[in-house]
């Protein structure tokens, strides 16, 4: 199953590329200005055949080390999320992405595996 942006359902991030980096839970994003926050789910790698980054950002961001550019959807053109690049080399990870939990849906089972459960 992968992860897919709930609007129109393309595949922008595998479960397989999904990540914690934090003992304590889910991660949250502060919204600039709102003072709302965003659950993020995230992730080694994203699909750029339906995801993009736009603009740059040096300023601090809400992972230490990190600065952070915006993700978009190429199909629907919202917000996304972000992808964080580490400021020095022997960080690790280099880059991940934090994408927004309220615009993903896991995908189900195919049908086929559910029929050939019931029998």
């Amino acid at each position: 199953s992968s992860g897919i942006n709930a609007e129109y359902g393309h595949p922008v991030v595998s479960c397989t590329d999904l990540m914690s980096m934090t003992a304590e839970g889910p991660f949250y994003h502060l919204r600039p200005g709102s003072g709302m926050f965003d659950e993020t789910v995230l992730a080694s790698e994203v699909n750029t055949d339906f995801v993009y980054w736009y603009g740059t950002s040096t300023k601090k961001s809400a992972v230490n080390g990190y600065n952070r550019t915006l993700l978009g959807c190429k199909t629907c053109l919202k917000d996304l999320g972000w992808k964080y690049t580490a400021f020095e080399e022997e960080t690790k990870p280099q880059v991940f992405y934090g994408l927004k939990r309220r615009l993903l849906l896991i995908q189900a089972r195919s049908d086929y595996e559910s029929d050939s459960e019931s029998d």
